[in-house]
This record gives structure tokens, C-alpha cells and sequence, in this order.
């Protein structure tokens, strides 16, 4: 009895990880995003950072990459965060199927 609740135990644990939700990372716990507009956002400096959409924290780009997001249309505010503390914010007005780019050279 105590091995099957032990395995019952492991395939939902197993399962839980298959779902698919992106780790955390140093800026935190990203939030599950979507709508029908996309932010582009290109990142041209030498250090990673975290992007916030409406105060929510949606994800990093990578040093020298970029990174595409599906966004709801809307007045919205994005900032980039860098790990030293510092802080960019933008306001955005996005059409349905509009998309926003932001490049960082910082």
C-alpha cells in the first residue's frame, strides 16, 4: 500500500514538471502571458535582463539576443530591469496585432 501511494506520488510530481511552466530566474517567477498583440523586445548590451509588462514579470532576454512575446492590445507600461537595479519604463498604446519593439544597449 505505501509503495503504490509512494509511485502515485512520483507520477504526479513527474507530471507536474512535464506541464511546462519556465523556472524561475534571477529576476523571479515569470507570469503566463497572451493576448493579440506581440512585444519584440531586442536586447543589444552585454548583460541579461528582466522584462515587466504591467508591473508583472514576463520573462529575461539574454545578452545579444532577442525575445518575442504575445501581449493583450492596450495602454500598457514595460520596464526593463537590470540585475544592478537600475530601471527603464516605457508606455505602450498596442493596436490588435500591433507589435511593440524595444531594443536595450545598456
Amino acid at each position: 500500500m505505501k509503495l503504490r501511494f509512494l509511485t502515485a506520488l512520483g507520477v504526479v510530481f513527474v507530471a507536474c514538471l512535464l506541464a511546462g511552466c519556465e523556472s524561475s530566474d534571477e529576476f523571479g517567477h515569470p507570469v503566463p502571458i497572451s493576448g493579440d498583440s506581440e512585444l519584440m523586445v531586442y536586447n543589444l548590451g552585454d548583460e541579461d535582463f528582466g522584462i515587466y509588462f504591467d508591473g508583472q514579470y514576463i520573462g529575461k532576454v539574454i545578452a545579444h539576443e532577442s525575445r518575442v512575446w504575445s501581449v493583450p492590445s492596450g495602454k500598457h507600461v514595460i520596464a526593463i530591469k537590470y540585475l544592478d537595479g537600475q530601471t527603464s519604463t516605457t508606455q505602450a498604446t498596442l493596436a490588435p496585432g500591433q507589435r511593440a519593439t524595444m531594443m536595450n544597449m545598456h
